[in-house]
């Protein structure tokens, strides 16, 4: 099973769930996933925007492209944008809905949620990767210091289900880096299952 950004907490969600748990699943690779409020950069930008409002939802639009600083990352954000917008234009209730439900985890500013979803797939999947992009380093090194202070992420815990890659968020969820991390994932599948 794989989640791209807001996918990867749907992803999450669902296979850690107990209303999902006897579906058998082999493997989860997590893309982006939110580890913290703060790494609900868009999604908590969406769910602030009034259906309507074409004023406010411009002024946000333009606040997305706030500290993008590669070309080809404000080209894939905007095409996000342009395909999201194309569909609702200024009615936009449904993406502030579904933005408000990515969130509402997180709201607290803890890492309970993370923690809760990545202990719940550690011992229900057999192989398990969360996938870290650069603009989510703050929240794994946070993560990752209150795991050495209270072991938050429990004794199952392992090195290798939580990678740090490269490239901004942006990136990661475009296709080659998709491609890229999903046969990297597929070869240790294959060299521990097989």
């Amino acid at each position: 099973m794989i989640g791209d950004s807001s996918g990867a907490d749907h992803v999450l969600h669902y296979s850690s769930s107990d209303e999902f748990s006897d579906i058998h699943i082999t493997g989860l690779l997590s893309l982006g996933c939110n580890i913290h409020f703060k790494d609900c950069f868009a999604t908590s930008k969406f769910s602030a925007m009034t259906s309507g409002d074409d004023e406010q939802i411009l002024h946000t639009i333009r606040e997305f492209g706030d500290g993008i600083f590669l070309l080809s990352d404000w080209l894939f954000l905007h095409s996000y944008l342009v395909t999201a917008f194309s569909k609702f234009g200024n009615q936009i209730d449904p993406i502030r809905q579904y933005a408000s439900d990515i969130i509402a985890p997180f709201r607290n500013g803890s890492l309970e949620q993370f923690t809760e979803w990545y202990k719940t797939c550690i011992r229900r999947i057999p192989h398990v990767r969360f996938v870290v992009d650069s603009d989510g380093y703050p929240a794994l090194d946070m993560l990752m210091q209150q795991h050495l202070e209270s072991n938050i992420l429990g004794n199952q815990f392992h090195e290798d289900t939580i990678v740090r890659v490269p490239c901004s968020h942006m990136k990661l969820g475009q296709t080659e880096w998709v491609l890229k991390q999903t046969l990297d994932f597929m070869k240790l599948l294959d060299t521990k299952v097989g």
